[in-house]
């Protein structure tokens, strides 16, 4: 019951995020969304291991990280360098029980679980302060541009040139 409850919650808030947000905030908010998807399937299909090496719980991580990595990359925004490094620090979790070492079964529940709910609750503010600012009529660019090969792969939704953080 309380697994539906969190994931009831969790799905609503990026949601809302998806809905509210600007580009980088949807893009964050669609990949919490597949990664709870992606968790939750796999625990139907199988029981979270607590005392050995959880493969697919390091492959969500490693998707969640290569994801906000991406935004890093792109955004101008300060949270998904956070994001991406709060996810770094749950791959590394993964790693106790590969190593088999001795982890209490409710630590290594910790490291797992709280860097990707303090990366929720970072993508929610994230999304209020982007409401903020645009109810104050701030209107930042949500994307970078790159020069060279960069610049096929990155988001086109603004104008090259209306940033007001670019120098000339």
């Amino acid at each position: 019951m309380l697994d539906l409850a969190v994931f009831l919650l969790i799905g609503g808030f990026m949601l809302l995020v998806v809905v509210y947000g600007d580009g980088p905030e949807r893009l964050g908010g669609q990949i919490m969304l597949f990664i709870l998807a992606f968790s939750t399937l796999r625990m139907l299909i199988m029981v979270s291991p607590v005392d050995g090496f959880d493969v697919l719980g390091l492959v969500s991580d490693v998707l969640a990280f290569s994801g906000f990595l991406w935004i890093a990359l792109f955004a101008w925004r300060f949270w998904p360098i956070w994001t991406a490094s709060l996810q770094l620090l749950a791959i590394g979790a993964h790693f106790g029980p590969a190593l088999e070492l001795p982890i209490a079964p409710l630590a290594y529940a910790i490291m797992r679980t709280a860097p990707t709910g303090i990366a929720i609750i970072t993508l929610v503010g994230a999304t209020c302060i982007h409401q903020r600012k645009s109810r104050s009529g701030v209107n930042m660019p949500p994307w970078r541009t790159w020069s060279g090969p960069l610049n096929r792969i990155a988001p086109t939704r603004w104008q090259a040139g209306s940033s007001p953080n670019l120098v000339r």
